[in-house]
């Protein structure tokens, strides 16, 4: 298989779609399958911080940690 390439230009600062990606409650605008997604404790990210998803298969709602 070759190697595969995909290019997006988006007309915002890197730091704000970054911030938009990091944000959990919007993971299913941009991932097919996601149902919800969160962190726990809820605030900064840090060590110890778990990251909860979960994602709708063809089957059940599986949950992610």
């Amino acid at each position: 298989m070759g190697a595969m390439h995909f290019e997006v230009d988006i007309a915002r600062a890197a730091d704000g779609v970054w911030a938009y990606l990091a944000d959990p409650s919007h993971e299913a605008d941009w991932q097919d399958g996601v149902v919800s997604s969160w962190y726990e404790p809820t605030g900064a990210i840090g060590v110890g911080t778990l990251k909860h998803k979960v994602r709708r298969t063809p089957f059940v709602k599986q949950s992610f940690r």
